[in-house]
């Protein structure tokens, strides 16, 4: 195919030289806003997964210092508790847990758990409420699990805190 010069496809569509110039102009800007846009979300992700790790590691020794056997902190479940977080703090609800739960026995555990907590406002405070429930309290001491992960995330947008433990035993 012969290569044409733009200034012959723009004349042939009806547009003007300077008008085409002008709508590239307008393209590059956009590209740009866009790309200021991507960075501003990932950005914005990446706040709210670092301003909750000091509090997970807190919550993972609570937790450990009610149990009778520490559980163990799993690497490959702190992935799948940070996509859920981040999850639960962009939609701000609270199911799919089937989902998450067959990726954790996906990882060769047999018995799964989780536990939820949002609007806390310090790793004491969702301790403390987790302790006071009974079903989160049965999750948190249980002899099933071996393994956990625990992850806090902050959305500052809906100013929300979520707070996820992922429990996984053989």
């Amino acid at each position: 195919m012969p290569w044409i010069p733009i200034t012959t496809i723009a004349s042939s569509a009806g547009v003007s030289t300077e008008k085409y110039h002008n709508m590239r102009k307008i393209t590059k800007n956009q590209n740009r806003f866009a790309w200021v846009v991507a960075v501003l979300i990932s950005l914005f992700v990446f706040s709210m997964v670092l301003s909750g790790i000091a509090s997970a590691e807190s919550l993972m020794d609570q937790i450990n210092s009610v149990r009778e056997k520490p559980v163990k902190k799993d690497v490959r479940l702190e992935k799948i508790a940070m996509d859920r977080c981040v999850n639960l703090t962009e939609w701000s609800h609270s199911g799919y847990y089937h989902t998450y739960s067959k990726l954790i026995e996906q990882l060769g555990y047999k018995q799964t758990g989780e536990i939820l907590a949002m609007g806390f406002y310090s790793d004491k405070q969702t301790f403390s409420a987790w302790q006071h429930s009974p079903l989160h309290n049965q999750v948190m001491v249980s002899k099933l699990y071996s393994r956990a992960a625990l992850v806090t995330c902050y959305n500052p947008f809906f100013k929300l805190n979520v707070s996820v433990g992922l429990f996984g035993g053989y």
